[in-house]
């Protein structure tokens, strides 16, 4: 985790095509530091986090998209100490498939 409170730092993960049956998916991020241990996640869509709020780290991620396509995901983390991660975006392709 970052202790630096100036400007954080953007990492970009890449890009993962993921086919869910519904646009509101569930999604298991596993994250890790190497000091202390993971308390809160926050998650956006946009890159200043606009209404975005911290919530407790269980790897579960509950997401809403209005149509599939390309999406853009910003991730912060926290950790027990209230140190504040860079910020992580990771590109999704979601397409919805229709159930069998």
């Amino acid at each position: 985790m970052s202790t630096n409170k100036n400007k954080k730092k953007l990492y970009d993960v890449g890009e993962k095509l993921l086919e869910f049956k519904t646009l509101n998916p569930k999604l298991y991020l596993d994250v890790k530091d190497n000091t202390t241990k993971v308390k809160y996640i926050m998650v956006s869509q946009n890159k200043s986090f606009k209404k975005a709020t911290w919530r407790l780290y269980d790897g579960n991620i509950k997401l809403k998209f209005k149509k599939d396509g390309k999406k853009n995901l910003y991730i912060k983390l926290k950790d027990e100490a209230g140190n504040v991660s860079d910020v992580y975006k990771q590109q999704l392709r979601i397409e919805v498939v229709a159930t069998k």
